[in-house]
């Protein structure tokens, strides 16, 4: 059972990024591979793409969907236009994931990593830094800031909802549906590493 990191062009990649994305905890609109490459191709000029697979035998683990910019790696995207930043990878798999990329990366000509905009519950929060700081790289995290966030309920639960009442057409019920959902504020951070370690 070996694992593999493959660079990789949106066409390549599209298809099968999008069922992972079904697969693994960070699935929302802005890691879908539509949102991606529409960020590369308005605001990619000027910057390297490092789109990422990993995969075990042949089926996709994992996409990191990074760019370089100098001796920088980014995710994707900027905190001005994509609130959530994340990779993503099939949910068990994290760790193994993100122990490729740190292989795949380590020998690459680099001084930071620079990734923005995760969520409290993000891979990289969670998996991505322990795995670096083992490693001896040094991390810094940043709160950067917070975004609203309003968890609906699924389609079914709404209309099952709906349907019991007898109010399946009426706008009214439907809104008062949503005035029930919890809404927050998330905190987001920021994540810096480097090559070198302190002496």
């Amino acid at each position: 059972m070996g694992y593999s990191v493959a660079m990789e062009s949106f066409a390549s990649l599209e298809k099968r990024w999008q069922e992972l994305l079904a697969a693994s905890a960070t699935n929302h609109i802005l890691l879908t591979p539509q949102w991606q490459r529409a960020w590369w191709q308005a605001f990619g000029r000027g910057r390297d793409l490092l789109l990422l697979s990993v995969q075990r035998d042949s089926e996709l683990m994992g996409v990191i969907p990074l760019m370089r910019q100098g001796e920088r790696i980014s995710f994707i995207g900027r905190s001005d236009v994509c609130d959530y930043m994340d990779l993503v990878a099939r949910q068990g798999e994290e760790v193994a994931v993100l122990s490729q990329l740190l292989d795949y990366i380590e020998p690459l000509d680099w001084d930071a990593i620079d990734l923005q905009s995760l969520l409290p519950h993000s891979l990289v929060l969670s998996h991505f830094v322990p795995l670096a700081r083992q490693r001896g790289y040094l991390i810094d995290i940043t709160k950067e800031d917070v975004s609203p966030e309003l968890v609906l309920p699924s389609a079914l639960a709404c209309c099952a909802r709906c349907s019991a009442s007898g109010k399946a057409s009426s706008g009214a019920k439907s809104a008062s549906i949503y005035s029930e959902v919890p809404s927050a504020i998330s905190p987001t951070s920021a994540v810096g590493m480097c090559r070198y370690t302190a002496v």
